[in-house]
């Protein structure tokens, strides 16, 4: 198993229970926040990534379990994986549909003119933008652990990512 297909256990310790802090709180204002955080921290680090640690802090991140965490439920990473860097953030999400949709209005919002053709390998969820000329990949992904909704969303770049 590499480390990012255990990503989603990380998810599930930290994040739940979702149910009762979503119900809580206006959906809206949910998703906002956390789309705010992944265009700041993911890809406002692209393409180099090497402002993603400072980027997280001035986020709100905080070190949790080897982890940067948002509680109750975000937490993000740089994973180097086959030749890729990906800033991979996980999240909460009573309706996923709603959050990616506002993930990526707030893309298009933060970075205009950056999308471009979707170049490279089709997956569910990918789409292309181009910062500094450079190809970075957004995959945004649903998934549920112990029967709650969330979110993968990661920023991809070909190369190894900064140590």
């Amino acid at each position: 198993m590499t480390r990012l297909n255990a990503a989603p256990v990380i998810l599930a310790l930290l994040a739940w229970p979702l149910a009762a802090t979503a119900q809580a709180v206006d959906i809206e204002q949910w998703n906002s926040v956390r789309a705010d955080l992944f265009s700041k921290v993911c890809m406002g680090s692209a393409p180099s990534f090497s402002a993603f640690e400072a980027n997280a802090v001035a986020a709100g991140f905080t070190a949790a379990q080897d982890k940067l965490v948002v509680e109750p439920d975000v937490t993000v990473e740089l994973l180097s994986d086959i030749g890729l860097c990906r800033c991979l953030m996980m999240m909460g999400a009573p309706d996923p549909t709603a959050l990616a949709d506002e993930i990526v209005a707030t893309l298009q919002s933060d970075f205009p003119g950056s999308w471009g053709p979707d170049a490279g390998r089709k997956e569910f969820g990918s789409k292309a933008f181009f910062l500094d000329g450079v190809p970075i990949h957004l995959g945004i992904v649903p998934t549920s652990l112990e029967q709650q909704p969330g979110i993968v969303a990661s920023a991809r770049v070909k190369g190894d990512c900064p140590v």
